[in-house]
């Protein structure tokens, strides 16, 4: 925000005072106020703040509040009482609220905090929230809630914004919003879980980074399609929508990524891989090597076809691209520089930063050479994933990562068993009617010690049976004997 001023005060209804160190100030619509001052609403009074980017603070009665500017942006903070606030969009950085005990941080939403002598609760109507409280995060969605104490149990948030002056209105905006995206859910297709894969029998044998999503492109259009649809007959959300996506030209810009996205995924298979591959350097510590975008290719004419289209409407310069034709063959130019190289056979197409690792690849596929990856814990980690199928997935090789560490860190890391990390898989998957699974799996090279040990081996937990079917987040773990725990360090 620029100038002297935090906020003008845009609508009250009863009285809102400005607190000083000699006492109460009153205060009147059109007023401005300066950043550092504290704000307080009397009883049976509301007010609105409108904030220079167009944010707007409503407070309930009996709520105090400060605006301050700092480095990332400006922060509301909360002494008592409750606000709703209508983030406007917030460019590179972000608006924060602060409690005694969270940090609500948002980049342009509705959502209320709550501020008692308990504790915070925060409710979101639009948007995205991300809420610190404690050594927790917790992000929140249109209808969900965090309270920061467990006494203070959750309440529908209709209750929680029932003193606003836009009641109506956010009620019906919260029902549209949930109305798009069920409507937006059931229209979609499920990628189906993969239990197998080529691509990952293609990794450079330095790999100590893999990822793997499906193809899902074909939907955005399709999702794109039904929000136009809905916002066209819905005041509500189409005044969402223009706060949300910004500018006719933004909204040009968006509508044409979507389209771009849409197109090249069509020419691609399920799935898409990107991989990190690093080597040792000198004093032992890892350094990248080359980087690997994978996809089985289902039409490797009209993928050509497209990428010469783009290269030749963006320009040289604006996408220093190598279409690939050999690599086998292939020599870079004298004066190329750095460029991305891409080659697209018959039904896999690879994109990359080294000519050798598409040498490589090219050279499994076409003559069945040896691949040394398949032989390692790292890649028999990631074939089990898939065995018990996979939707979204992630992986790493500890083992290589750990070994590049400084001979301070790994003396501690030692006598912690860390070093004794092999694999770390993570994955998200979700089965046709079935809900969000995520798993994350660490394997060692042998039996766990140090602090690796303190967890015991996966067994029922009775404790589970005393968790709130209301809770938004639980955390449970079984752990060695205390005792053991404090004698061991």
């Amino acid at each position: 925000l620029g100038g002297d001023h935090s906020a003008r005060i845009a609508a009250l209804s009863g009285e809102l005072y400005r607190v000083t160190a000699r006492g109460y100030a009153p205060l009147a619509v059109g007023q401005e106020l300066p950043f550092g001052e504290t704000v307080r609403s009397a009883k049976g009074s509301d007010a609105v703040l409108r904030l220079e980017d167009g944010t707007e603070i409503e407070l309930s009665a009996r709520s105090e509040i400060e605006l301050a500017q700092r480095r990332k942006g400006t922060t509301i903070e909360l002494s008592r009482g409750q606000i709703i606030v209508e983030a406007a969009p917030q460019g590179s950085g972000r608006l924060f609220v602060a409690t005694e005990d969270c940090l609500v941080s948002v980049k342009g939403t509705i959502f209320a905090v709550n501020r008692g002598t308990k504790g915070s609760r925060v409710s979101v109507m639009e948007g995205r929230v991300v809420v610190d409280y404690g050594s927790l995060e917790s992000v929140l969605d249109p209808g969900e809630q965090v309270s920061t104490h467990p006494s203070l149990g959750p309440v529908p948030v209709v209750q929680e914004i029932a003193w606003s002056r836009n009641f109506d209105e956010y009620v019906d905006l919260m029902r549209q919003l949930g109305a798009l995206s069920e409507a937006v859910d059931a229209a979609l297709s499920r990628p189906e879980l993969r239990y197998s894969t080529r691509l990952l029998e293609l990794m450079p044998a330095e790999t100590v980074f893999y990822a793997a999503a499906p193809n899902v492109s074909s939907n955005l259009e399709q999702a794109y399609q039904i929000v136009q649809e809905r916002i066209s007959g819905s005041p509500a959300l189409e005044k969402w929508w223009q706060e949300s996506v910004g500018s006719e030209e933004d909204e040009r810009a968006l509508e044409q990524a979507i389209t771009e996205i849409s197109r090249l995924g069509s020419f691609l298979g399920e799935e898409v891989t990107f991989s990190f591959s690093a080597a040792q350097a000198e004093g032992g510590r890892e350094v990248a090597e080359s980087l690997l975008l994978t996809a089985e290719v289902r039409d490797p004419v009209g993928l050509r076809a497209y990428v010469e289209e783009r290269r030749a409407s963006a320009g040289d310069e604006d996408l220093p691209l190598f279409l690939v034709d050999d690599p086998t063959q292939w020599q870079p130019p004298a004066d190329s520089g750095e460029r991305i190289l891409l080659w697209i056979g018959d039904d896999i197409a690879a994109l990359g930063l080294s000519i050798d690792t598409l040498r490589d690849l090219v050279r499994i596929l076409e003559d069945g050479g040896s691949n040394p990856f398949l032989s390692l814990p790292f890649h028999r980690s990631l074939a089990e994933a898939y065995g018990d199928g996979v939707d979204w997935l992630v992986g790493a090789d500890m083992g290589r990562i750990l070994a590049g560490s400084e001979a301070a860190d790994a003396e501690i890391l030692e006598r912690a068993g860390i070093l004794d990390v092999e694999t770390l898989v993570l994955e998200r998957k979700k089965g046709a009617g079935a809900p969000v699974h995520y798993r994350a799996q660490l394997s060692f090279d042998g039996p766990r010690r140090g602090s690796a040990a303190w967890l015991e081996a996966p067994a029922p937990m009775a404790s589970l049976d005393f968790v709130s079917p209301d809770a938004n987040f639980v955390s449970a773990a079984l752990t060695k004997d205390p005792r053991q725990v404090a004698e061991e360090l």
